[in-house]
């Protein structure tokens, strides 16, 4: 696995959302059943991507998480950053 359970699962919500029309914001129930990510598990990670500036949320009727930036402005290496840190690019391949 390239990525960590929790990484997979934050590319694949932030993907999801990133599909949505723009203003549209999505409750977890939604992402978590679209996506076959655990609703509370997911909670969490929305919580931390909304920290490090990639989702936005809205609460009451109508409120959910939406994408804050453009997809493209948002790479794989920040989304990793967020959930997993970059320590792993830190130590040698080789020991």
């Amino acid at each position: 696995m390239l990525y960590s359970q929790s990484c997979e699962y934050a590319i694949r919500a932030l993907s999801y959302l990133a599909l949505q029309p723009k203003g549209k914001f999505s409750p977890v129930q939604e992402i978590a059943k679209h996506q076959k990510i655990p609703k509370y598990f997911l909670g969490k990670l929305l919580q931390i991507l909304a920290k490090n500036g990639l989702v936005k949320s809205l609460r009451g009727p109508g409120g959910g998480w939406a994408i804050k930036r453009k997809a493209a402005h948002i790479s794989l290496l920040k989304i990793v950053e967020c959930i997993d840190g970059l320590v792993y690019l830190e130590r040698c391949i080789f020991g």
